[in-house]
């Protein structure tokens, strides 16, 4: 009943949170390479790049249409390939993966952060802060300011601080 009075008698220009701010979806996720996107990385130089020139060669290509042509010859190239190139390419995309398993969780334990944890976790801030604020300033036309501490395992442990700042050139209010 109380709820219901102040409701009834509050100020209607009050703005209503319309949602949440997900993070998540400004932040891009990795993913495992294809096999012809890992064939491409291991032998773009020593077999692929000739092709590619020799078939764009005297023709005046936009951007788009040469990175068309680069996988149209990469897919034509990867079909006729050998077992043992392909068992290469397997092997790197297994070492691809088994790294960011590692990387993500090296000791199996989710309870226990590793020092290369905690590390890797402190490189990234600035990407996650950035990303933060940037979507907040688009969702919400604010600028902010992060300011962060703690021991940083790559000097020892000793107390680090960080921060983070989106500027705004042009201020509305």
């Amino acid at each position: 009943m109380l709820r219901t009075w102040f409701r009834w008698r509050s100020n209607n220009q009050v703005q209503k949170k319309t949602g949440a701010i997900v993070l998540a979806a400004s932040i891009p996720k990795t993913r495992q390479l294809q096999d012809t996107e890992a064939y491409s990385k291991l032998f773009y130089e020593s077999k692929l790049k000739r092709i590619v020139d020799e078939e764009i060669a005297g023709k005046s290509l936009t951007h788009n249409e040469k990175l068309a042509k680069i996988v149209d010859v990469t897919k034509r190239e990867w079909v006729k390939e050998s077992d043992d190139v392909k068992a290469q390419v397997k092997a790197m995309k297994e070492e691809l993966q088994h790294g960011r398993a590692n990387l993500a969780n090296p000791t199996g334990d989710s309870t226990v952060t590793s020092p290369k944890q905690i590390q890797a976790a402190i490189d990234e801030l600035s990407y996650v802060g950035g990303a933060f604020l940037r979507h907040l300033k688009k969702t919400t036309g604010w600028t902010g300011f992060i300011v962060a501490g703690g021991p940083k395992p790559d000097i020892g442990g000793d107390i680090a601080i960080a921060s983070y700042v989106l500027l705004s050139s042009s201020c509305k209010y």
